[in-house]
C-alpha cells in the first residue's frame, strides 16, 4: 500500500483529474452500486462488511432514489377505485 498512493496520485495528475483518495473512489464504487438497484447483499459483500446493517447505516442516504422508486412502483399497481358516497 505504501507505493499504491502515491501512484496513484502520479496518476491523477498526469491525467487531469481531481485529487481524491482511494477510499473516496471506493464509497463511490458501493454508492453506485446501490443506485443501480445492485442488491444489498452483493454490495455488502463487496465492501467487505459482515451485516447488511452496516451497508445500510453507511450508505442508506444513497437509496432514498430506490425507495421513491419502489412508492411509486406500488402506487401503479394499486389503482384508486372510483367510487361514491351514499349519504
Amino acid at each position: 500500500m505504501e507505493n499504491f498512493i502515491p501512484h496513484t496520485k502520479r496518476f491523477l495528475k498526469g491525467n487531469c483529474l481531481p485529487n481524491i483518495r482511494f477510499h473516496d473512489l471506493r464509497h463511490t464504487s458501493l454508492t453506485l452500486l446501490l443506485g443501480m438497484e445492485t442488491p444489498i447483499n452483493t454490495v455488502q459483500q463487496r465492501a467487505g462488511y459482515s451485516k447488511t446493517t452496516i451497508t445500510t447505516n453507511t450508505y442508506g442516504h444513497s437509496m432514498t432514489r430506490s425507495q421513491d422508486e419502489a412508492a411509486q412502483k406500488i402506487d401503479e399497481t394499486i389503482k384508486p377505485m372510483p367510487f361514491e358516497l351514499q349519504l
